[in-house]
């Protein structure tokens, strides 16, 4: 009986002892940026002539680029935490790629910024390693410029809200600086752009892959 009381104390103190009471209390704020390419999605209304509603599809993939800042915390192996994420899309996406028999290249649409807020939960398998899934939302700034009969250019401009899912994996290379490759899933928004004070309806999604650099403080 002692003999059985003296191995569950040593297996219990084994367990303690390989417990990292430095990872379990780590925790801070971080910041960082990230660089990828966001796929868009796009379906544009266009009545036919008999006014019967039409949408026609496209996808078309642009750069982007990210500023983060975040705080997380380590629970043993468990990480918790959130990003606040500020993003642009470099380039714009013109009519002549949504319909190759369009002449005129200077109107088109544009991502100037999106915010987003997203926590995240993670699993260490390695001290280094970090597998997570995160989720938030995201505010995201579309511009349309078009010309008029007249050659006159206009803009419109709208901002919606959306889920992001997501899902990435971060690598330590020293105490404060990691690397990260993610991958996010913007849920379907819907925008109605004003053109010649007729609304436009456009719906947007997209799919964004992204590797980032991150130093925790």
């Amino acid at each position: 009986m002692c003999k059985n009381k003296v191995v569950v104390a040593s297996l219990i103190a084994a367990v303690a002892a390989s417990a990292d009471p430095a990872q379990c209390a780590e925790g801070g704020f971080y910041i960082g940026a990230n660089v990828g390419a966001k796929i868009n999605q796009l379906k544009i209304r266009d009545d036919d002539d008999d006014g019967k509603a039409k949408w026609n599809s496209m996808s078309k993939g642009k750069p982007i680029a990210e500023l983060l800042v975040g705080y997380y915390h380590c629970f043993g192996r468990i990480v918790a935490g959130a990003d606040a994420i500020l993003g642009t899309m470099f380039g714009k996406i013109s009519f002549k790629d949504l319909d190759p028999d369009i002449e005129d290249n200077s109107g088109g649409f544009k991502n100037p910024f999106s915010f987003a807020f997203m926590p995240r939960v993670g699993y260490r398998p390695l001290p280094q390693l970090e597998l997570y899934a995160t989720g938030g939302v995201k505010v995201a700034n579309w511009k349309l410029n078009y010309k008029d009969d007249d050659e006159k250019v206009h803009t419109s401009k709208k901002s919606t809200a959306g889920a992001v899912v997501g899902a990435g994996v971060m690598y330590g290379f020293t105490p404060h600086f990691y690397g990260k490759l993610e991958y996010n899933c913007d849920f379907r928004q819907n925008y109605k752009f004003v053109v010649q004070g007729v609304s436009a309806p456009i719906k947007i999604n997209a799919h964004v892959i992204k590797i980032g650099a991150v130093y925790k403080f």
